[in-house]
């Protein structure tokens, strides 16, 4: 099991120190597990553990059992097959290694198909044109490549709504973690949040109506969410030390579904991959929508979330962005 931490941070004191309280404020529920499928704004959990990023390397290859051999700089060019069972792999040096039992691929959604593709498993059509024999006719490899797009917006912090802070705490904060791995370096990895969000009175809009039937069964089921916005607080500079909140738009259950193909039949060829990011009319005016309500947010808070700088700017940026989002 990868150590994932959870930390009370947001929740124990979000009036001062964390982004819950705005956001309370703002009429979006806690939520104790980001897993439970309820709507709000959850704390996620991270690859982070101790302070320490948790990579596969930590995680997995710490304590390698006997029976575990691992290969290095080592990338596979095709599976091999007995007939229609797998029986190994070559990589692209042209070494080749053979399975006592099973041949797993597990490498991505970038070079699961990609391996398939090289090996003849795909579509027949596109695997004849690229001249790779057939192993296993499979239309669905390299199709409904899923992904999300996002956008960012970034503000400046009013001074006291976060702890201050200068250059001396981050190097004290660095030294405490060094020497006994406590402390704030600990903490602030582990307070990702994020708020999962249903588009209001979807029906009301045209593009929601030109959708398929099935897809608005699923965008209006009461879990379904639509998009999601990860509030964040971040420092920036270097002498002169600021706060941002960076609101991260991200759009759940796109319409659209990229695809993955082969360049040519050579393993080391980059792959096509068109993610038709915001085809979609629904998938736009999501977007749109998120990023409104991501606005409106950091403009509104009760808790004076903007520097005076940019709150007497609020009115004209505002402006500026809905009328963007709208050409």
């Amino acid at each position: 099991m990868i150590p994932a931490d959870f930390h009370e941070y947001v929740y124990s004191e979000p009036g001062s120190r964390g982004t819950g309280g705005p956001v309370q404020e703002y009429g979006v529920p806690m939520l104790r597990d980001v897993s439970s499928g309820d709507l709000g704004l959850g704390v996620r959990s991270v690859t982070s553990y101790n302070g320490l990023r948790v990579t596969a390397d930590s995680a997995y290859l710490f304590d390698i059992p006997p029976n575990l051999i691992i290969r290095t700089e080592s990338p596979v060019a095709r599976n091999l097959f007995d007939g229609k069972k797998a029986i190994g792999v070559e990589l692209t040096s042209g070494t080749q290694y053979f399975a006592t039992q099973e041949t797993i691929i597990s490498t991505g959604a970038i070079d699961s198909p990609k391996i398939l593709l090289l090996s003849g498993m795909g579509p027949q059509d596109e695997l004849a044109e690229l001249g790779i024999p057939v192993t296993s006719v499979r239309p669905g490899v390299g199709n409904n490549f899923k992904d999300k797009c996002m956008v960012y917006l970034k503000a400046h912090l009013q001074p006291g709504t976060v702890l201050s802070i200068n250059m001396s705490d981050v190097a004290h904060w660095q030294q405490q973690w060094e020497e006994d791995r406590t402390g704030l370096m600990v903490v602030e990895p582990c307070r990702i949040t994020t708020r999962y969000f249903k588009l209001e009175n979807p029906g009301t809009f045209a593009e929601f109506q030109q959708l398929d039937e099935q897809a608005k069964q699923l965008l209006m089921r009461p879990r379904t969410t639509a998009y999601e916005i990860a509030p964040v607080r971040n420092i920036c500079g270097s002498n002169n030390w600021r706060f941002l909140v960076r609101d991260a738009c991200h759009l759940d259950a796109p319409s659209i579904n990229g695809k993955f193909s082969l360049r040519s039949s050579d393993p080391a060829a980059a792959p096509i991959i068109p993610l038709d990011y915001l085809k979609n009319p629904y998938d736009r005016r999501v977007l749109v929508e998120s990023t409104k309500n991501a606005i409106d947010f950091i403009y509104s808070s009760k808790s004076l979330l903007l520097s005076p700088s940019w709150a007497s700017q609020v009115k004209q940026t505002r402006t500026f962005w809905y009328s963007s989002l709208q050409r």
